[in-house]
């Protein structure tokens, strides 16, 4: 029996399906029929639902409970529910080839147990079939019978909708890479998951990637240098400046504007921060003082951005730097004079609030020091925080709509499988912990979708690593607007 709720959505709808072992062809008929007004086409697209790691850790005699939300650019969505025969279920649904960039997202219930996955925008109506990896909430699990080509120690991936890039990096026998690895992230798990590869002008030792909103143009920044990457036409042009990059520049941004701070002198002395945009045209300003290896935030609304360690001696912690619609510069600094490099700023889901982790001393030792910067931009402020559970070397810093992520790392001289979640209530950040699957130092790590996270690579004792986990948060995070974060 077929049961139908309300629309929700401007063409969405609700679909109730009883236990999946009798009803295929009737989830099939139905979504065509009801999806008719919907910019889809009348053969149904397979989605493949499995665990990402090859076995169900949820298991029981009761029924599962899959929902599926599928959010169409705008807000189109279709919600599918279905009764799964077992708490441990794996299958192929047919849903409509929607022409429109789609979003997925899955949640599995069963008893107390739960799990879910996500795909990022993808047009369904462009492969015979995708592949929805479940991962247990609050864990990081193993995908199986999947990887890169290469190993890339000290490169940087990022998800671009419908590719996932990797970057630069050192491989197995110590030497720099030249290569940007591509994937198919609605194809991870299966050897149909690799795309064609594009190659550097030179080998890369380090890299930083930044995307562009809403294009498939990233920017992409070795120790020294900086190139604009055309996903969609393949090309990779160098962005020129009239001065030299130090290898301790750091890039961020938000939107459709990067943000690089140069760690060298500017010919007054000053520090310098450029502006760069997807055409490749940008803009420079002059700092205070060269900030190496400082963490940038965006504000929201155009608030400007914050700045977070790399301060030279006698200076503040933190910068806020915004320019005003006429163009006039206002820069301040605030906090205590304490010096620190590295780490980073997670955002609050709001952006007004930034919560400053990982960050070391001179020496290069981790500091278990935290800092919640808050008013910003009319008065910007710095507290202390709740301290870092495990201080440690080379872990990943990423940042996804509603959560930061610090992951792996290396601990004691050993590869970490430490995992600390940063959870937000109201605009007080606090760090929840878990554990990878498998210990990692320097693993590459991106935002993969509805807060997921995506990592690979780096290295533990038996050598260099080319293997993906998927890490969960502990709810999805499902905006109905396509725009990038």
């Amino acid at each position: 029996m077929v049961y139908l709720g309300l629309q929700v959505f401007r063409c969405g709808f609700e679909v109730r399906i009883p236990p999946l072992a009798t009803c295929v062809e009737t989830i099939a008929f139905f979504l065509g029929a009801l999806s008719s007004g919907c910019r889809t086409s009348s053969s149904p697209f397979l989605l493949e639902i499995t665990w990402a790691d090859g076995r169900a850790p949820i298991e029981g005699e009761q029924r599962g409970r899959l929902e599926l939300d599928l959010i169409q650019e705008g807000t189109d969505r279709i919600h599918l529910v279905i009764e799964a025969p077992s708490p441990g279920f794996e299958g192929d649904i047919p849903i409509p080839s929607l022409f429109l960039p789609t979003r997925v997202f899955a949640r599995m219930k069963a008893g107390n147990a739960s799990a879910m996955g996500a795909l990022p925008p993808f047009i369904p109506g462009t492969l015979p079939k995708a592949r929805l990896l479940l991962v247990e909430e609050g864990r990081c699990m193993s995908v199986s019978s999947s990887g890169l080509t290469f190993q890339h120690f000290g490169g940087a991936m990022l998800i671009a909708e419908a590719q996932g890039v990797v970057a630069g990096g050192v491989g197995e026998e110590g030497n720099p890479s030249d290569l940007i690895e591509r994937f198919i992230p609605q194809l991870l798990g299966t050897s149909r998951s690799q795309a064609i590869s594009l190659r550097t002008p030179s080998p890369l030792s380090t890299a930083t990637l930044f995307r562009f909103a809403k294009t498939p143009k990233l920017l992409l920044k070795d120790s020294a240098r900086i190139f604009l990457v055309d996903l969609q036409s393949d090309q990779i042009s160098p962005i020129l400046l009239p001065f030299d990059l130090g290898s301790n520049s750091s890039i961020g941004g938000f939107g459709d504007h990067a943000v690089i701070v140069n760690d060298l002198p500017s010919t007054s002395g000053s520090g310098t921060m450029i502006w760069i945009n997807q055409k490749g045209e940008y803009r420079s300003i002059e700092v205070p003082a060269p900030r190496p290896r400082t963490a940038i935030g965006a504000l929201a609304q155009g608030g400007g951005f914050v700045l977070a360690g790399g301060n030279p001696p006698g200076h503040e912690l933190f910068l806020h730097i915004s320019i005003g619609p006429t163009g006039h510069l206002s820069i301040s600094a605030f906090g205590d004079r304490i010096q620190r490099q590295g780490g980073a700023l997670f955002p609050s889901p709001s952006r007004r609030t930034f919560f400053f982790v990982g960050s070391f001393v001179e020496d290069g030792e981790p500091d278990s020091t935290t800092w919640i910067v808050r008013g910003c931009p009319e008065r910007c402020s710095a507290e202390i925080g709740p301290p870092w559970p495990h201080p440690r070397r080379h872990p990943a810093f990423v940042s996804t709509p509603t959560h930061g992520w610090v992951i792996g790392g290396e601990e004691k001289n050993e590869a970490s499988d430490r995992v600390e979640r940063i959870e937000w209530n109201d605009e007080d950040p606090q760090f929840v912990e878990s554990r990878l699957a498998n210990p990692r130092i320097f693993p590459l790590a991106a935002h993969f979708e509805g807060g997921l996270v995506l990592l690979c690579c780096g290295k533990d004792t038996s050598g260099l690593r080319k293997d993906f986990e998927l890490c969960a948060p502990s709810a999805l995070a499902m905006e109905t607007n396509l725009v990038q974060k």
